[in-house]
């Protein structure tokens, strides 16, 4: 189970362009505060030497402008030069200035303290008594260079005591700079070992980064290149990233199920085509074999049972008759075998098969007398319509077995061929018995036809469907006690069957 309080480093949850961007951010940031503090410290330390040097140069310049003072105090008692005098009452200003800077500036220890006090306190004095033998001098005296001399001698302390505030600080700044040296060694080698740890940690990252990229990448193509060779069956990877990585992997997952799917779907679908293909040829080898084995039916159905009523008329007609008749039942009998005779796969014309059922019922004629009665009516031109061989004379068989003979004051037959509608009309009507619905439905079941219904109606629509391609319509209407009606129509356009009947 998953511990709920377990923490999800969210590396793993960036994608590779904010993973670049935080691992640069954090160098970048490392390298910043590595230059940060040397460049601080570094200022810090040139700061603190930059602030002896200018007490060095503080006490330099005083140094200068005190002998500048003395020089032009003696050129003036000497030589009496105006210009010296005015140059030397312009140094006092500056002199305290430069005092008080290097006072501001200078070391605040105790021995430095003591310094600057012995320098102001001579500077004083030196400046009473100078100005003290300048006015004796002016007055005439002639002890100003006793004056003089004493000036000299505190001159001679001052600058005694500016030596000594300078070796102090110059010490001062000796320990300081052997300080700073100190530290700053510590700094470069503190920036010498922060920059390794640095380029250290990015070498390993790279390393590790490249590593995480380029080997699952690696992995990746290596099952792509068994997936392209044909080997479907490679493992699922394990999706543990979010970044584009894991993209990768998912869509690769995605994909290879995707593909496995698609080849079984491929498979089956081929494997099912190839069984429905076979299944079609079995069915269309069984449906040849059941169109011919019908025709072979309905033959032996026809023949046999024709040719004994024809040769029972036969045999009577020529008792009682002359030859005459004896020769047109035979003659009529004679065609009907001809046609019988005949491939019943071939299509014939209409008109063939009017002649061939007017010999039929010529010979039905002779056999039930005054008690068949038929008729055969055609307004259009027969020659040119074509329809399957053996197409309406089961029909009137059917009426005369079925309709016209139960009854004992018979019945007529009529057939007409009419245009309707850019269609060509076949009727087959008869007055006999008549059926019910039942019936009639028993009549059109091809599982059932032989039965008593009928002799071959199902056969003769199921024919009329193959050689018309399903645009005929049959319809059997009958009534009991009334009469049966057989309507064909076919269509006018003559597109049927080139040849012979599809099996």
């Amino acid at each position: 189970m998953k511990n709920p309080f377990a923490f999800r480093w969210p590396w793993r949850a960036l994608n590779i362009r904010n993973k670049l961007l935080s691992f640069y951010a954090a160098m970048i940031l490392m390298i910043l505060v590595i230059n940060l503090t040397v460049s601080l410290t570094a200022f810090r330390y040139i700061q603190v030497f930059d602030d002896k040097l200018s007490v060095y140069y503080d006490i330099q310049e005083y140094r200068l402008a005190w002998v500048s003072s003395h020089e032009s105090l003696f050129n003036y008692l000497r030589d009496r030069v105006r210009g010296q005098q005015e140059r030397y009452f312009g140094s006092i200003p500056t002199l305290w200035q430069y005092y008080h800077q290097m006072r501001l500036r200078a070391d605040t220890g105790l021995e430095a303290e003591f310094q600057l006090r012995a320098i102001e306190r001579g500077m004083t004095e030196f400046f009473r008594r100078a100005g003290e033998a300048i006015r004796m001098l002016d007055s005439g005296n002639s002890n100003y260079y006793r004056t003089y001399v004493d000036a000299r001698r505190v001159y001679d302390y001052v600058s005694g005591y500016t030596e000594l505030l300078l070796n102090i600080n110059l010490n001062a700044g000796s320990r300081t700079y052997a300080v700073l040296a100190a530290r700053a060694a510590q700094v470069r080698l503190l920036s010498f070992i922060s920059t390794a740890v640095v380029g250290a940690a990015f070498f390993l990252f790279a390393v590790l980064f490249s590593n995480s990229i380029s080997r699952p990448i690696h992995h990746l193509a290596e099952l792509s290149s068994r997936i392209a060779g044909g080997d479907l069956e490679v493992e699922i990877l394990p999706v543990e990233r979010s970044d584009e990585v894991g993209t990768l992997f998912s869509s690769f997952n995605a994909m290879s199920r995707s593909i496995r799917q698609m080849v079984e779907g491929v498979k089956e679908k081929a494997d099912l085509e190839r069984r429905l293909h076979e299944e079609e040829i079995a069915l269309e080898r069984m449906q040849r074999s059941l169109q011919e084995a019908r025709f072979m039916g309905l033959q032996s159905q026809i023949n046999p049972h024709f040719l004994f009523n024809a040769l029972n008329t036969i045999s009577r007609t020529a008792m009682f008759e002359g030859a005459e008749g004896t020769s047109g039942l035979i003659k009529s009998l004679a065609s009907l075998f001809r046609y019988h005779l005949r491939d019943p796969r071939k299509r014939v014309s209409l008109g063939e098969e009017l002649a061939i059922l007017r010999e039929y019922l010529s010979i039905q004629r002779y056999r039930y007398g005054d008690r068949l009665s038929y008729r055969i009516n055609a307004d259009v031109p027969v020659d040119n319509i074509f329809v399957p061989a053996f197409t309406l004379q089961p029909l009137v068989e059917n009426a005369v077995k079925h309709g016209i003979e139960p009854r004992e004051e018979g019945g007529e037959i009529s057939v007409e061929v009419n245009h309707r509608n850019q269609m060509i009309q076949i009727m087959v009507r008869d007055t006999g018995c008549g059926m019910n619905s039942e019936q009639t439905s028993d009549m059109l079941d091809p599982l059932r036809e032989g039965g008593g219904a009928g002799i071959g109606i199902a056969n003769v629509r199921e024919r009329l469907a193959l050689f018309y391609g399903g645009r005929e319509e049959f319809q059997v209407t009958s009534k009991k006690g009334i009469g049966t009606t057989v309507t064909i129509s076919i269509p006018a356009d003559n597109k049927g069957g080139e040849g012979c009947i599809p099996c």
